[in-house]
């Protein structure tokens, strides 16, 4: 089994494999063309989404300075809406609900590097999906940490960090993310 296949499988992989680092080169090459493309021009830049994807639902809006390392590890739902400077480290998938909000500056990586010394200087690393469920807003800031899992109708306050994963129907705020209250779902 090469590097990337270990990624692809979550098993600890070696960053700087060339095999890998190929692989995150086409990531380099599209967001630099993502960036270059008109951000006043919706629709094409939300076409460029759709085919670089790998899903994307109707009615998403995306602010400027979107960046991913590679793009076809992302599945976002319907009525997306994220403002500016979202990034995606999708070595792993990231499975992304309908109604989801996204404040500003928000990460979700899902590159988890091990605790061990001798690991680090191997430069290994292993790829944790990230899922976020439906009608979910992450504030300005959020960052969502490898492996999470969010559950639906969770607001999470500016500027926290989702290291363990968030059950459905609360609010979470704070580093780490820990509940504050409970959220009733108001919609039908």
């Amino acid at each position: 089994m090469n590097e990337l296949d270990k990624m692809r499988s979550g098993d600890f992989y070696q960053l700087t494999a060339p095999e890998v680092e190929h692989y995150q080169e086409a990531g380099i090459i599209w967001n630099d063309e993502f960036r270059q493309g008109n951000n006043l021009d919706r629709p094409a830049q939300l076409l460029r989404l759709k085919m670089h994807l790998g899903a994307l639902g109707d009615q998403a809006s995306f602010g400027t300075s979107f960046s991913c390392l590679n793009g076809p590890n992302i599945y976002i739902g319907h009525h997306f809406l994220a403002a500016g400077g979202l990034t995606i480290e999708d070595a792993g998938e990231v499975h992304i609900g309908d109604y989801v909000t996204m404040g500003p500056n928000c990460l979700l990586t899902t590159i988890a590097h091990p605790r061990s010394t001798r690991q680090r200087h191997q430069r290994l690393a292993q790829a944790k999906g990230v899922e976020i469920g439906n009608d979910v807003c992450l504030g300005a800031g959020v960052t969502v940490l490898a492996g999470v899992h969010i559950g639906d109708n969770v607001v999470v306050e500016a500027g926290a960090v989702v290291a363990q994963d968030l059950p459905a129907n609360g609010v979470f705020a704070g580093i780490p993310a820990r509940k504050i209250a409970d959220l009733a779902n108001d919609c039908g």
